[in-house]
């Protein structure tokens, strides 16, 4: 059977979160091992339960730098979680985890604006969206707001802010 080696990466990665979510410390990891050697395209990993209102992201790459990524599960509720595809190619893997909360503090100020307005003019232009896209496929930036910013410019490039819902969903294209 070939086996893989999976490599821990601990360092956080995501930009500063936007909105009502802020990143927290990683939770304890209590499985795999770093340089953990891995039989089977299964694994599993096992981290020390959250409290309510927390939830964990992994990231899992070919490379150390994540430019290659296999998978990114986001919103993991729980203290585990399984991925049936890891190649079995005797080849080293990378993988990275990091927590996040959602606060009770009032939006206002900078994190009204999705991520990609540079300009902070709540309009997308296509450079920007453009650009965050290149950053969701280079791994600096979560999938979902990289298609919320799509959406958005795809819908004229104006938006707004609406408290409640947990970004990306928080920014809604203006009907034109």
């Amino acid at each position: 059977m070939r086996l893989s080696l999976l490599v821990m990466v601990t360092l956080s990665w995501m930009p500063l979160a936007s909105g009502n979510i802020q990143e927290i410390d990683p939770p304890e990891i209590l499985a795999p091992e770093d340089n953990a050697i891995i039989y089977g395209p299964q694994l599993t990993v096992r981290w020390a339960p959250l409290e309510e209102g927390q939830w964990c992201q992994i990231q899992i790459a070919r490379d150390p730098d994540f430019n290659e990524i296999l998978a990114d599960a986001d919103e993991l509720h729980g203290d585990s979680w399984n991925y049936a595809l890891l190649p079995r190619d005797g080849k080293r893997y990378y993988w990275r985890i990091c927590a996040w909360q959602k606060t009770e503090e009032a939006v206002e100020g900078e994190e009204a604006f999705h991520p990609a307005d540079k300009n902070k003019n709540h309009h997308l232009e296509d450079e920007e969206t453009r650009e965050y896209r290149i950053g969701w496929q280079t791994g600096c930036f979560t999938m979902r707001h990289a298609l919320r910013a799509l959406f958005i410019q795809n819908k004229g490039g104006n938006y707004f802010y609406k408290p409640g819902p947990q970004p990306p969903l928080c920014w809604s294209p203006v009907e034109e």
